[in-house]
């Protein structure tokens, strides 16, 4: 018997465009690292990174390990400092990306029905690396 209903989060239960979504992210990340690269350089090494993250195929390497990897090699910069600049993009400016999105009324609706009659539902997504992203109150 099906009690339980799993959705993914954008593009299902959001009305997500992923290009406009994907740029909006990678040029408020460029914008956030400006200050310690080449604009140009980094976008292109955030794209590249990122890529290589989602073609990794080394089940014992976590999304963040195998992004930078990839990153680290590109940028020549010290590890523990630009994973301290990605967590507080991720706290500040990450959390405004989306904010134009408008909800679903019929998505909204069906989960009601759902819930209504007496069924869970669980949406998921996924991270790319960071826990700060996951801990949104909105």
């Amino acid at each position: 018997m099906v009690d339980t209903f799993l959705f993914d989060l954008d593009g299902t239960l959001l009305p997500v465009d992923t290009d406009k979504m994907l740029d909006e992210y990678f040029l408020s990340l460029t914008k956030k690292l400006s200050s310690y690269f080449d604009p140009h350089f980094l976008f292109k090494s955030i794209y590249q990174a990122s890529m290589d993250m989602i073609n990794n195929l080394d089940p014992s390497k976590t999304n963040k390990e195998a992004f930078f990897d990839s990153f680290l090699k590109m940028v020549n910069y010290p590890q523990e400092e630009i994973e301290a600049l990605f967590e507080e993009f991720y706290l500040n400016e990450y959390k405004e990306l989306g904010k134009n999105i408008m909800p679903n009324e019929y998505v909204k609706k069906s989960l009601e029905i759902l819930k209504k009659e007496g069924l869970q539902n669980c949406a998921g997504y996924q991270s790319s690396f960071s826990r700060n992203c996951n801990n949104r109150e909105d």
